[in-house]
């Protein structure tokens, strides 16, 4: 209720305000200038002490009598004092001195009209100030802000139709202060309005060839250059002319060219990097298989060493079938020897994409070979996928390990299955005499094999079964690459 108290209250101050800038604007068509600036200080000091009186009402209540104790119905239940009559005489005194300075002048057509319209504005005015002073219930029950709205807008329409007072749209704040160049055109071409920007932009506009030039460019919005400065043009046409409007763009220009720049020199860093990237990418490959051959030659290198190692160890005055024995063992370390350095040979080939099917072939191939020197095994592989570089090594070393140990223990018969597809790869050997199995036959996995295992992310178990000594080593891909 107080809020809505205080709106009616403040829709004073305009009535009290707007007189004095309708008698500055009367004095000014008369006679060419304001009045004296005491005298417009004198009114609106007048017009603010009114306005200052409506608002402090619910002290004095001089403007509006409330007829209730309840505040909430104080916009209903009240009467008008002396203040609301002295606010009424303010305003139509002044609108009546504003008219009377318009009638003591020589008026043309034209300015005739304009008065018409002003004294029909009054008249509506005064009206409907009549009327609701009569308590005429249709029109106490108007919108007294919408109502004067209204009618203000119809006076202003008709005003600017016949420019009353020199009023034009073209000279309100919105374009004289825009910034944007803004040029109003008639319909021959000629030049009728410009703004201070539009002047300083295109000082020359004035001239009909600067006009021509302007109106005959490519169209709209197409970028106009004036020295360094650079204008986005935007059209309007309407029935009566046509409306250039010209946006500064040269900051938003500059910006784009420097972009532009940045992105050429973007593009060269890139391929730059892209190269460097490549070069990157191609050094370590090479750095990479020249560590994965050098691995290959060291665990070669050890293989040979072993084998002549055993052949050196061998005693000639041992009996000839121990003697044939060993010689047999040194040829199967020679022919262990053989398939690896095809393996090298072939996974060097393939690196660092190594397929399953390496293992599969080195330990059938060797199998098959052993059993030239009396090696019992068989070897049978369902290979698939691909392997990881570190774990091809173990693999091989522990194929070999398996085909020395059944060959060292005579009797004994080897069973080895490689079982690799996309997610996991199994490799299981089995060691078993003919009568019986190898109980307390020792650890085939020594403890350094076993932390390569576990470094490269797999499992490996020797188990003594009711059978069979059950060697295992297994990976899967997944925890392998996490």
């Amino acid at each position: 209720a107080d809020l809505s108290r205080y709106c009616w209250f403040m829709s004073y101050i305009p009535r009290h305000f707007l007189p004095v800038v309708w008698i500055g604007m009367c004095a000014a068509s008369r006679n060419g200038y304001l009045p004296s600036r005491r005298l417009l200080t004198r009114l609106a000091g007048a017009a603010l002490a009114l306005s200052v009186l409506v608002l402090s009402n619910d002290i004095h209540q001089l403007v509006f009598v409330y007829q209730t104790e309840t505040a909430a119905e104080y916009l209903n239940e009240y009467r008008n004092g002396l203040g609301y009559y002295l606010s009424l005489t303010w305003s139509f005194s002044l609108i009546v001195a504003g008219l009377v300075l318009l009638l003591r002048r020589q008026m043309a057509r034209r300015e005739r009209l304009q008065l018409l319209y002003a004294g029909i504005l009054a008249a509506f005015l005064l009206a409907y100030q009549v009327t609701y002073m009569l308590n005429v219930l249709p029109v106490v029950d108007l919108d007294i802000p919408t109502t004067v709205a209204l009618l203000y807008l119809l006076f202003s329409l008709a005003a600017q139709r016949e420019r009353f007072l020199g009023a034009s749209w073209l000279t309100l704040p919105i374009l004289q202060d825009s910034p944007y160049a803004v040029a109003v055109f008639d319909g021959a071409g000629q030049l009728r309005y410009r703004n201070e920007v539009m002047a300083a932009a295109l000082p020359d506009l004035d001239q009909a060839a600067a006009v021509d030039r302007l109106l005959s460019a490519d169209g709209p919005e197409t970028d106009i250059r004036v020295g360094r400065r650079v204008f986005k043009r935007h059209d309007s046409h309407v029935p009566a002319g046509q409306v250039v409007l010209l946006e500064d763009i040269t900051e938003i220009r500059d910006l784009e060219t420097r972009l532009q720049q940045t992105r050429a020199r973007l593009i060269d860093v890139n391929t730059m990097l892209a190269r460097q990237f490549g070069d990157v990418s191609a050094l370590a490959s090479r750095l990479e298989q020249e560590r994965y051959a050098r691995q290959w030659d060291q665990l070669f290198r050890d293989k040979l060493k072993n084998a002549r190692q055993s052949l050196a160890s061998i005693d000639p005055d041992q009996p000839d079938d121990v003697l044939r024995q060993a010689l047999r063992a040194v040829r199967l370390r020679l022919f262990i020897c053989q398939h690896r350095l095809r393996l090298i040979i072939r996974s060097l080939e393939e690196h660092p994409e190594l397929p399953a099917s390496l293992v599969a072939r080195y330990a059938t191939g060797l199998v098959k070979d052993g059993r030239r020197v009396g090696l019992d095994g068989v070897a049978t592989a369902r290979a698939h996928g691909m392997l990881p570089p570190d774990v091809l090594p173990l693999l091989v070393e522990t194929i070999d390990r398996l085909c020395l140990a059944s060959f060292a223990w005579p009797g004994t018969s080897l069973v080895l299955h490689l079982e690799s597809d996309q997610d996991n790869m199994t490799l299981t050997a089995c060691l078993a005499l003919e009568n019986g199995s190898l109980t307390g036959s020792g650890s085939i996995l020594d403890e350094a094999l076993l932390r390569q295992v576990h470094a490269a992310a797999g499992q490996a178990s020797q188990n003594d079964e009711e059978d069979c000594l059950r060697v295992q080593l297994s990976w899967n891909r997944e925890e392998g690459a996490r």
